[in-house]
């Protein structure tokens, strides 16, 4: 358990509000235990506690000191707060101090109004300001979750944003509409004007509906009026998180020396001007300011580092600026991320500095699937942790762990499974180790790392490990369930799922199936409070129902899976294409496979070449995006081809062999030991195409062939080059390259070489 002990200090005038403070404190503690977290109240009163001395002393033992002030400078409040500023400086505790003054401030003392017009220029901080509870409150919360994430290095957030509230757990705290950021946000405010507006037109179009049920146009209209009501309210609640953000880097700046920059674009901030803190944080300014300065390297270092704060702030006021779009926000963000790291490396930034920011960096770019980048990003960053472990263990041996975890999803995803492996296998002793001492904050750790690491080895086809690894994963999630089931449901939801995937696989169907029923009640369950963070996991389990569905026959069952996650990944496609718009490629592809499984051609042409046309939208909105999933594309081309086949639509269908065999050639020339199979056997499928156009569809050899060659190949890119050849020319391209592999991987190829010279003999 880490425990947090904080001093709190205020003159009598501030009596309620120390008590609103202890309260928080202690209410806080409802939710921070079962997380091993403990904040203890040192309690002060220099009335009846002792000398200044005896206070210096209690001050030493306190992790955090916060002081209040209203209208007076009382007692020795003054020298009290030089006292814990100078252990500061020293490098002692308290290791943060927070000022706050209540507003409106009339009739203050001149000793307060002195000690306030020149706090920022003695002290080199930002001073909290609130006029009500909540603002308050919300400044702690948030000086507490910046400080926490700081020293603790976890991975799940304590505090989240809901429905306008500030929770912590499933506890409201704070309400955003009484913090001036939120309440005095022009944005804000026309946001929640507009969801009001279609709250009364959802309720007058349900009313005439109601009046009406038959009519069609009404039916349509509500709908419509509805998903834009969700579509708005959604909005909303992405732009509360955003300031929410802002406000939480500005909270982890407090008690740092600061920029006159960030003090007006927090002020601004905090009078409800989100957008013209950004413009305060203009780019193009901080860019040329910054170039200035490293030519004056050595006498500006300090203020160097201050302009790479300011980048960091710009990374995060950008991302909640809703006048840009959201692909111009990104880069933007990166923009500033590139250019802080561009001066930290020339400074030879701080490690304990360095290492969140390439981190944060990191994160930005693998949520927008700049997979290879987020790779060469998090490696730095794991270096440095790792460094930073080697002498103090006790606060980044955590951060290591997490580092490694991330890493390793990514390599998964580019099939670097051995590099991957490894990672994971570091990240779960690691978090072992911690969970012995402290097991309410990281058996969650265990868990999830527990289920990245068997979906790797199910990757690699050793279930035995992995049902291994499942089986204790699910084990640790009910039991943290029972402590917190608000918290941990996901961890169980997730295990469920990955479990009944390898039950599925080793066609124990009855348990796969139980399972992914138990998972999917949880995930919409959690859905419903917040479709943004879960909606996908939904999608994903009714994929995997849906597929079990279909082994067993049950097709009717299995369509209506197939179509509603196709339904929620377009949606969350539109909602945010850069993320969501393979999945719904994904999505189409999966129908269309159904479809063609039952061979209800027509249907599965459709879907196919929906999952074509977004696969060629990937590709004008990023590359990497088309790059990554090419076998995924390439999959698509032949499937599209032979479903062309069927209905006779042959010159759409050589069209897109082309394509494909395009594509192939030249990632296979890139990396041949992956591709050149997949070349001979999109090969096969091509001359078996052509042979079917030369002979009778009811040939003995075609059928022969088909039946067996069919399992070997998946594959893509793009050409307009049609080559007229023959079936026979193709059988000899394709056995030239099998004979080569065979050479290098003896007896891998031997059956599809017997099977092509049998046409070969027979011809």
């Amino acid at each position: 358990m880490k425990t947090i002990k904080i001093m709190i200090a205020a003159s009598e005038e501030m009596h309620d509000e120390k008590t609103q403070f202890q309260s928080l404190v202690d209410q806080l503690n409802e939710a921070l235990v079962p997380r091993g977290i403990e904040l203890k109240r040192v309690k002060w009163d220099p009335e009846t506690d002792g000398t200044l001395e005896d206070y210096q002393a209690k001050l030493r033992d306190c992790e955090m000191c916060l002081t209040l002030y209203w209208k007076e400078l009382a007692g020795n409040s003054e020298e009290e707060l030089n006292k814990a500023y100078q252990k500061l400086k020293d490098g002692e505790n308290p290791r943060k101090l927070y000022v706050f003054f209540k507003e409106p401030a009339e009739d203050l003392s001149d000793a307060l109004k002195d000690f306030k017009a020149n706090f920022v220029t003695n002290y080199g901080h930002f001073f909290c300001k609130f006029e009500n509870v909540d603002t308050m409150n919300l400044h702690f919360i948030l000086q507490f979750e910046a400080y926490q994430n700081r020293i603790q290095g976890q991975q799940n957030k304590i505090i989240e944003i809901k429905e306008g509230k500030v929770k912590v757990g499933e506890k409201d705290y704070v309400s955003l509409n009484k913090v001036p950021f939120a309440a005095l946000n022009k944005e804000h405010q026309q946001m929640q004007r507009e969801l009001l507006e279609l709250d009364k037109q959802v309720a007058e179009a349900r009313k005439r509906h109601n009046a009406n049920p038959n009519n069609e146009e009404l039916e349509d209209e509500l709908f419509s009026l509805r998903s834009l009501r969700k579509k708005k309210a959604e909005e909303l609640e992405e732009h509360q998180r955003h300031l929410y953000n802002m406000a939480l880097q500005f909270a982890r700046l407090v008690g740092e020396h600061s920029s006159e920059r960030i003090r007006r674009a927090r002020e601004l901030f905090e009078e409800g001007d989100a957008i013209g803190a950004d413009e305060i944080l203009n780019i193009e300014e901080m860019k040329r300011n910054s170039e200035r300065k490293l030519k004056q390297f050595e006498q500006e270092r300090q203020n160097l580092e201050l302009d790479i704060e300011e980048y960091r702030l710009k990374a995060d006021t950008v991302m909640a600026n809703t006048l840009k779009t959201m692909s111009e926000r990104f880069a933007e963000a990166c923009d500033a991320y590139e250019q802080a790291l561009t001066i930290a490396r020339s400074i030879r930034y701080d490690p304990e500095n360095m290492s969140p920011l390439l981190f944060d960096y990191a994160y930005l770019l693998q949520d927008f699937n700049r997979k290879y980048e987020a790779v060469d990003i998090y490696k730095e960053t794991l270096e440095i942790r790792k460094r930073l472990a080697a002498t103090n263990p006790d606060v980044y041996l955590s951060y290591v762990a997490m580092t490694l975890n991330n890493l390793a999803i990514l390599q998964s995803d580019l099939k670097r499974y051995e590099e991957a492996e490894t990672g994971l296998s570091e990240a779960l002793e690691i978090y072992r180790s911690l969970a012995k001492v402290n097991p309410e904050a990281y058996m969650f750790s265990v868990g999830s790392i527990l289920n990245n690491l068997a979906c790797l080895q199910m990757n690699l086809n050793r279930y035995e490990e992995a049902e291994v690894g499942l089986s204790e994963a699910l084990e640790i999630s009910r039991n943290l369930v029972k402590l917190n089931s608000d918290v941990y449901l996901s961890l169980l939801a997730n295990t469920l799922n990955n479990l009944s995937n390898l039950r599925s696989d080793l066609k124990r169907y009855e348990e796969a199936e139980a399972g992914y029923s138990e998972a999917l009640k949880i995930s919409r369950s959690l859905a419903k409070a917040n479709p943004d963070a879960y909606m996908s996991s939904v999608t994903r389990i009714l994929t995997n129902i849906a597929s079990l569905q279909s082994e067993l026959k049950r097709y009717k069952e299995a369509e209506t899976g197939f179509i509603e996650a196709l339904g929620i990944s377009k949606s969350l496609s539109k909602a945010n294409p850069g993320v969501y718009m393979i999945e719904f490629a994904l999505s189409s592809y999966r129908l269309a496979n159904f479809y063609s499984k039952l061979k209800r051609y027509e249907k599965a042409y459709n879907k196919y070449k929906k999952a074509q046309l977004i696969f060629l939208r990937i590709r004008k909105r990023t590359n990497e995006n088309y790059t990554l999933n090419i076998d995924t594309y390439i999959s698509i081309l032949s499937e599209l081809a032979f479903t062309e086949i069927k209905l006779e639509l042959y010159s759409d269908a050589e069209n897109h062999f082309q394509e494909a065999l395009n594509i192939l050639q030249v990632i296979a020339k890139q990396t041949p030991n992956k591709y050149l199979p997949h070349l001979a056997n999109l090969i096969v499928k091509y001359a078996i195409m052509k042979y079917w156009q030369e002979n009778s569809p009811e040939s003995q050899v075609f059928q022969h062939l088909s039946s067996v060659l069919a399992p070997y190949y998946s594959c893509q890119h793009n050409s307009n080059q049609l080559i007229k050849i023959t079936s026979k020319s193709l059988f000899l391209r394709a056995l030239s390259i099998y004979e080569k592999l065979e050479k290098q991987n003896k007896g891998n190829y031997n059956n599809q070489i017997k099977e092509i010279k049998n046409y070969i003999n027979e011809e």
